[in-house]
């Protein structure tokens, strides 16, 4: 297994979506048994998950049962990372944003000065979301609602292209997230959230 281990680190690094947001790890627990205690690791090996935006503790670890081969690692991955496209979305501003995108052309000032107030009211990692969602509103401001459609086009071509360095992918998938609160809601569809 220590084979297949290597080799999804190496897979996970040279994709560079996957690499911006996935870390492989390798700890000997019988080594650092106070680590295994803190992650109720009771037999070897253990592999566990810890989302994104989560402190790691035995609460948000998520102890993996696939296959224990690579194909099988690297494809609970990638679903993981798939089923994470939503986690720069911050609640409390999605509604103000849904307001924006409705406002008439004399509204969204002042409904843009709602979501700044907002965002900056926030704390930590979810402050700096909200810094990108005043940022493409502003954008919008200046270049009209189909900022929203062409900024996605854009950010997913970069995305794909694997052109770009890990920090830098990082903070397009980040962007390519806030995104996703900027699609008008479907009619039927006003109390949910992506």
């Amino acid at each position: 297994m220590a084979e297949d281990y290597a080799e999804l680190g190496r897979r996970v690094q040279s994709d560079p979506r996957i690499a911006s947001l996935v870390t492989v790890a390798k700890v000997d627990a019988s080594a650092h048994g106070e680590l295994g205690q803190r992650f109720g690791v009771k037999g070897f090996p253990t592999v566990l998950y810890f989302p994104r935006g989560e402190k790691p503790s035995l609460v948000s670890a998520e102890t993996y049962a696939g296959g224990r081969n690579v194909d099988a690692f690297q494809a609970f991955l990638q679903e993981k990372v798939d089923q994470d496209v939503s986690f720069a979305r911050v609640e409390e501003l999605d509604d103000v944003v849904q307001a924006f995108l409705v406002a008439g052309e004399g509204e969204k000032g002042r409904v843009l000065q709602e979501l700044e107030g907002k965002a900056d009211a926030l704390q930590g990692q979810r402050k700096e979301h909200g810094a990108v969602y005043v940022r493409m509103a502003k954008k919008a401001m200046e270049k009209g609602v189909e900022y929203f459609d062409k900024e996605r086009e854009r950010v997913e071509r970069m995305v794909e292209s694997g052109q770009v360095g890990k920090e830098q992918m990082a903070k397009l998938l980040q962007k390519a997230s806030v995104l996703t609160a900027f699609q008008k809601r479907q009619e039927g569809d006003a109390g949910a959230s992506s």
